[in-house]
């Protein structure tokens, strides 16, 4: 199943925020993970209200990969199922940050090892996006930066916020280069308030294309960030802007599959 990672770099423009809305508004079963080293899972103190048992998730995982290899039925040990699915039948998953960050340092081989895994979830056959959060530091989570088969990097519309993704792009494209990920790269814009730099001029500055652009909308990201309660109306640009979103990153991952398997004899 294919891989996605939701990431940012300089900044912090709500990746959490966007990786959740994805999840939300993916057209096929999938997984939401985590694996943003820098904080307790947002999703669970959020949109779940913190109703999980402590062991939920990560951490869960981590411990039990610290006796053998991590297994796909860890994952479905230690997940959780999404509230506000569209569509039920499609199963939206969650599976939850580390408990405790700062155990983040004694991990550096367990996300390999969870990479591993989520790419034949088949079980139940879903794909997973991978919220890494921030990427300067990286904490062994090399593997799920450079190897996914899709990375997605958020950033606001504001000359500072895109300034800084650029002096980060580089070093991230050759690595991802260096792994046969070339051209697996692009941008999720945010709008800022105060300034609107359109996603042509983005995409120029960055080489790299612009998969989808986010409105600013504080009450609609409330509401999936913090569970507050808002109408339909209020939410649906921003769920239009992430449908629209999922359906370019899923045609860029099958476009690149289907060139990398070739033509069918």
């Amino acid at each position: 199943m294919s891989t996605l990672a939701v990431a940012s770099a300089g900044t912090s423009p709500g990746v959490t925020t966007i990786a959740l809305a994805l999840t939300l508004a993916w057209a096929r079963p999938v997984m939401l993970v985590e694996a943003d080293v820098s904080k307790p899972s947002a999703v669970v103190a959020g949109l779940l209200q913190g109703a999980l048992p402590a062991d939920a998730g990560l951490m869960g995982v981590a411990q039990t990969a610290g006796i053998e290899a991590v297994t796909e039925q860890d994952i479905w040990d230690f997940s959780v199922p999404l509230p506000q699915q569209s569509d039920e039948a499609l199963g939206r998953w969650l599976l939850p940050a580390l408990s405790e960050p700062a155990a983040a340092r004694q991990m550096r081989s367990f996300w390999t090892d969870l990479l591993r895994v989520l790419r034949g979830l088949d079980a139940h056959p879903m794909d997973a996006i991978v919220d890494l959060g921030r990427i300067e530091e990286r904490h062994g989570r090399h593997d799920l930066i450079l190897d996914t088969d899709h990375l997605a990097l958020v950033v606001r519309s504001d000359l500072a916020s895109v300034a800084a993704l650029g002096a980060y792009l580089p070093e991230i494209e050759a690595d991802r280069a260096s792994r046969g990920a070339s051209e697996t790269i692009s941008v999720i814009v945010v709008e800022d308030l105060a300034q609107k730099i359109s996603s042509s001029q983005i995409s120029k500055y960055l080489g790299v294309p612009v998969a989808g652009r986010i409105p600013h909308a504080a009450q609609a990201a409330a509401a999936l960030s913090g569970g507050a309660r808002v109408t339909t109306r209020t939410r649906r640009p921003l769920e239009a802007a992430a449908r629209a979103a999922t359906a370019t990153l899923v045609q860029s991952i099958n476009n690149r599959r289907a060139l990398m398997e070739g033509p069918v004899a």
